[in-house]
């Protein structure tokens, strides 16, 4: 009996372990209540601040985060552990993602067309600066990449929703710490108290 109870101890295991991180879903991730006055939208695994997270962003996510660990383990699988650590990372960079576009609405930040065009044109993502087309002698060729978006044949239009996307929360990162400030006696002070010997 203690044989098979010791054989069985993985799948009981798991069935904890699944059902417990159920329960944080239910519970605590989508701020359930006995009574259903926060009821979770359908198609949706939770809210914050009232706003539905979709469980296909939740997937595309989680899928993303499996990729990425393949290209970076060549190839490989990841094992048990680190498919729930793939997925917490996951839900975790969808939970700060929507609570900074959340914080980015409230202050009122927004992209215009133009703003939006000249960063396009003369800011390339770090995935585009690595494009072999796009590179002379070895260094990213900012005039070639100007061409291509030129290019009457290419769809600019999943670029330039990304880069909508990234400006408000760019800009809200620009302001938070353009608040940070210290003065010169605040500075003077550090510095004082971290490099004074005393005789």
């Amino acid at each position: 009996m203690f044989e098979q109870m010791r054989r069985n101890t993985k799948i009981v295991l798991w069935i904890t372990v699944i059902a417990f991180v159920g329960l944080i879903f239910l519970a605590w991730g989508a701020d359930f209540q006995v009574g259903g006055q926060n009821q979770i939208a359908p198609g949706s695994i939770g809210s914050i601040n009232g706003q539905p997270i979709p469980a296909r962003a939740y997937d595309q996510m989680v899928q993303l985060a499996f990729e990425n660990y393949k290209q970076q383990s060549g190839g490989r699988e990841p094992d048990e552990r680190t498919s729930v650590l793939l997925r917490n990372q996951a839900w975790n960079e969808l939970v700060q993602d929507l609570l900074l576009r959340q914080e980015a609405e409230r202050r009122g930040i927004t992209v215009s067309n133009e703003e939006l065009a000249e960063v396009v044109l003369n800011q390339p993502a770090a995935d585009l600066r690595s494009l072999p087309q796009l590179q002379t002698n070895g260094q990213f060729d900012l005039a070639k990449y100007q061409a291509m978006l030129r290019n009457p044949n290419v769809d600019t239009r999943p670029l330039e929703e990304q880069y909508r996307r990234n400006l408000p929360l760019q800009k809200l990162q620009y302001q938070v710490i353009g608040a940070v400030s210290i003065s010169d006696e605040e500075l003077w002070e550090t510095y004082r108290s971290q490099n004074e010997k005393i005789r």
